[in-house]
């Protein structure tokens, strides 16, 4: 759960799927989770989260302190960066996978550093 917005960010094992709930507070809670599936990863194919050990993370954004989830895909190259804030801009409960992908930025784990 990312500290500043409350948003969990949760990821279906070994699945392409993700989802998202904004918690107030622990007496009121989103009524539902938000879901999503991933988008291809760059070059065509389908992503899928890792097994084990789970590939997922939050952390508030260094650019403009927003909330910003992680998640890493099986073949362990590609990792998603969903802005969680604009998640919750979009139509839902159930995303469009064309307005979802807007959220997202893949990043290739094995850029090697500068």
């Amino acid at each position: 759960m990312e500290p500043t917005s409350h948003i969990a960010f949760l990821e279906g094992e070994n699945a392409e799927n993700v989802g998202f709930l904004k918690v107030d507070s622990l007496a009121t809670l989103a009524p539902a989770i938000t879901e999503a599936t991933m988008p291809p990863i760059p070059g065509g194919g389908t992503f899928a989260n890792l097994f084990d050990p789970h590939g997922i993370a939050v952390t508030t954004g260094i650019l403009n302190g927003g909330p910003v989830g992680f998640v890493v895909d099986g073949g362990r190259q590609w990792v998603a960066r969903v802005d969680l804030a604009k998640v919750f801009t979009l139509p839902g409960p159930a995303l469009a996978d064309t307005d979802f992908a807007t959220a997202v930025t893949f990043l290739d784990a094995r850029t090697p550093a500068p």
